[in-house]
């Protein structure tokens, strides 16, 4: 003979484990973006030095774009994907370097945190302090304060 009290707790906990996966199952974005851009950006190509396991295995640079603005001031746009289901933060930071290779020491060249969810897409942007910078490093790290 079938307990019906012992099925319908059965039944409360198969919901209420379905629903804890459903909750947990990570969100995902879909992207949508003019087939020919206006902008006048162009993409770099970049050298990758990678140390970090954690961040090599989660984070994939997609594209480098840079350009000029304020005459002649270096924008420079990193578009970055979070390719896990893991969430949280970064810290990174652009180091600005002149003609000759040289650190340029900027208050820009602090450490920046990052929120990124699961899947996410994020563009990482800096702008030059001045016109003497001609080229940058992106550095990258867990931000292990969190």
């Amino acid at each position: 003979m079938r307990n019906p009290i012992k099925n319908q707790i059965k039944n409360h906990f198969l919901w209420l484990a379905l629903l804890a996966v459903g909750c947990a199952a990570p969100s995902t974005q879909n992207n949508y973006e003019r087939d020919k851009p206006t902008y006048q950006a162009s993409n770099i190509k970049d050298k990758r030095v990678e140390t970090d396991a954690f961040l090599a295995q989660k984070f994939k640079v997609l594209e480098i774009r840079q350009t000029t603005v304020q005459g002649d001031l270096m924008k420079v746009n990193v578009l970055v994907l979070n390719d896990d289901d893991w969430a949280g933060n970064v810290i990174y930071k652009f180091e600005w370097l002149d003609d000759q290779g040289m650190a340029v020491d900027t208050s820009s060249s602090a450490w920046v945190s990052q929120n990124f969810g699961a899947r996410e897409t994020l563009p990482l942007v800096s702008i030059a302090p001045n016109g003497r910078c001609k080229d940058f490093h992106l550095k990258m790290q867990q931000d292990l304060r969190n």
